[in-house]
Parts: C-alpha cells; structure tokens; sequence
C-alpha cells in the first residue's frame, strides 16, 4: 500500500491535528493504532523505517528472475523474532480476529510453525506468517494512515484552542499534531528523544509525571548479532527447522542462541538459515568486525550446515544484522508498570508501550499497546479538536 502523504506543514494552519500520533510501527504501535482507530479515533503512525514491522522482520534477496536454479529462486529469512505464543485470553482473541480477517491472496495468514505438547495446547503453539514474521505488522499498517522514512528528533508543545497540542518534528523538518502520543520504540530510544525535547517539555510543569521517567530509565536491552547464510543445499538442522539453545551457566557466553531453517519453515523457496548470537556473546562482538562476526557463528553452526572448518563450499553467501535492543533484558527488566506501559503525561497524553514493560515476547509487546490504547480511549472521549 503506497504511503500516505499530508501536506507540508510550513503553513502549521493546515496541517491535520490527529487524536493519537503512534511512533513506532513495531508490533505495539500497531496494536495500540489499530485499537484506537476502531474506536473511532484518528490516528497516524510514524517510523523511521522502510515498512512495518520493527523486530518481526523479514528480510528478501532479489535475484535474476532468469537464473534456472531453483535453489537461488527466493531467499528470504525471519532475521528477528522467529515466532509468537499465546498464553492469555486476551491475546488470543485478538490472534483469532486477526486471523479471522487477513485475507490469504494479500497479505499471508498466520499459522502454527510447531506444537510443543502433545495435546495441542494453544499455549504452546509457536504461531508464524506464511510470508515471514512481518505477516501480521504489515496487514495492520495496510489500514492505517502510516509515515515511513520518518524519524522525530523533538517533541514539542503547541498551545491550541485554551489546550496544549504535541507537535513532533522529523529530520527532515516535517512536523505532524496531535493531541494524544504513544511511544513504542525501544525504551533506551524514548529517553533520548524526551531528553533532547525536555526545554518544551517544561511547558508541563508538574504534569510530566518525572518519577516513572526515571524509573523507564532502568529497563534495558539485549543485542543480537544475526547472520543469514544462503546454502547450496538443505541443512542439517532437524524438523520442524530450528535448534534453541536455552539460558544456563554453560552456555552463556557461547556464541549460539538459535538457529532457524526458512526453508523448513515454509517461507523461502531457497535453502536459507538465520544464526542468531547468544545475549552476551552479541554484547562482547557487537562492535566487532563482520569477517569476524560472520566466522564465529558460523563454525558454531557447522554441525547443523553440514561444513567443516576448511570446507565452506556449502554456504553461498552472509549477510549481518546487529539488533542492538533485540529484547527487553529478562535480568533489568522493570517491575516498576504493572499496568504494562508508562504514563508520563495524561493531559495531553504521552504513554509509552512496548515489550520494555511487559517482558522480552511478543505478546507482552501487544498487550502493552493494547493497555496504552484502552487507557486513552477509557479516560477520553474521542478528541474534539479538529481544523
């Protein structure tokens, strides 16, 4: 769907004023946009990326539609998060609405990549899109009044009709109103835009609630270093298609987390695995030089590429990707929003949602945008001011 344009806002007159600007179009913002438009508001959602999807990302190789080999037809690999599960009702009610609306031909559907119980408990499915992890992000964007390419560096205030108005400015100086924001980039990210705009944000005074500020400042993030490697033939790994290697003493510090075959998975037609970093080996060589990088996970995955240290003939090519906040921290993790997101302001609103203050899932990150979402729509009524 192509991106939706507003007019330039040098003349701020006739710039539109939204009920709700959602910044982040990850799996929360999403959420908490799609709910607040179903509840009648008027809602517009910023991103600095080129899509949807923030961390349930799939990522595509062109090719040369010419070549004959098969193998090279369509890579794709899910290079964030590999799945979701489900373990509340209210999650699930969702998951099944989303389903029971996504039409096939257009966007994928969602299905089950495997089942850890026997007795096919909900709980333990671990549910992927047909067409990668982006399946879901990007059928709820196509609904949405959505701005990509767009990364805001200041939020400020503007005083509106007897009432303040947040006014957000991107890098390339476009400015965009509303009445209510909702930030569900990773937290690290939120502090540093509300610190680079804290000179307007005084207009608050004691409104700014500047105790659940700081205590937001406490949550932080794992990185993930992951490498997609292209083989010329199926891996080793076994069905349903991935090895997860828990959290224990022995394996902290080893390079491999997870390693998962899009093939078997369903969404590549071309022999592609994603090699995931362990949460502290990604922080040691974060920095580090890709060759490096690159070597280090994949002679930890030998056994499941069928190579060997001198034989590399089997992996056609690599690509890094460095998740600096892949997930919430499960050792930093804060316990300080036990409503699952942050108020910082209520009148104009200014929350925050997100996996930061649920946990490191993606559901925790759903409910979080979800619980944002209804705190707007249960304490206002829809925003009467318009232009």
């Amino acid at each position: 769907m192509p991106e939706k344009k507003i007019p330039e806002t040098k003349n701020k007159a006739s710039a539109p004023i939204y009920d709700c600007l959602v910044v982040g179009a990850g799996i929360s913002g999403l959420t908490a946009a799609d709910h607040l438009q179903r509840s009648g508001w008027n809602v517009a959602v910023l991103d600095k990326a080129r899509g949807a999807g923030g961390r349930m990302a799939t990522r595509r190789k062109k090719v040369n539609p010419d070549w004959a080999n098969p193998v090279w037809a369509n890579p794709v690999w899910d290079h964030g998060a590999q799945y979701m599960t489900v373990r509340t009702p209210v999650a699930q009610a969702l998951l099944d609405q989303w389903r029971a609306n996504m039409p096939e031909p257009d966007y994928g559907q969602l299905q089950d990549w495997y089942n850890l119980a026997p007795s096919q408990d909900q709980h333990s499915v671990r549910w992927i899109g047909t067409r990668g992890m982006t399946t879901l992000p990007k059928y709820l964007a196509a609904s949405l009044t959505t701005f990509f390419e767009t990364r805001i560096v200041n939020i400020g205030l503007q005083s509106f009709s007897r009432a303040f108005l947040w006014e957000l400015t991107a890098d390339d100086g476009r400015q965009f109103r509303g009445q209510n924001i909702v930030l569900t980039m990773p937290v690290p990210q939120a502090v540093v835009l509300i610190e680079a705009s804290q000179e307007t944000l005084k207009d608050l005074g004691s409104a700014f609630n500047t105790t659940a500020f700081e205590s937001m400042k406490s949550i932080q993030y794992d990185p993930c270093l992951a490498v997609l490697a292209e083989l010329s033939s199926p891996s080793n790994i076994p069905p349903p298609g991935f090895v997860e290697f828990r959290d224990s003493p022995e394996t902290a510090n080893a390079p491999l987390a997870f390693l998962g075959d899009n093939y078997q998975k369903g969404i590549s037609s071309a022999y592609t695995v994603t090699l995931h970093g362990s949460p502290e080996w990604s922080k040691a060589y974060f920095d580090a030089a890709e060759t490096e990088i690159t070597h280090q996970l994949i002679q930890a995955a030998a056994p499941w590429l069928d190579i060997s240290q001198h034989n590399l003939s089997q992996v056609i090519s690599t690509q890094l990707m460095r998740w600096r906040y892949s997930q919430v921290s499960k050792k930093n993790a804060s316990t300080s929003f036990p409503e699952g997101f942050c108020t910082l302001s209520d009148e104009p609103g200014l929350l925050l949602a997100g996996d930061g203050f649920g946990g490191p899932r993606i559901e925790a990150a759903i409910l979080s945008g979800l619980s944002a979402a209804k705190a707007l729509t249960s304490t206002n009524k829809i925003p009467a001011i318009k232009v």
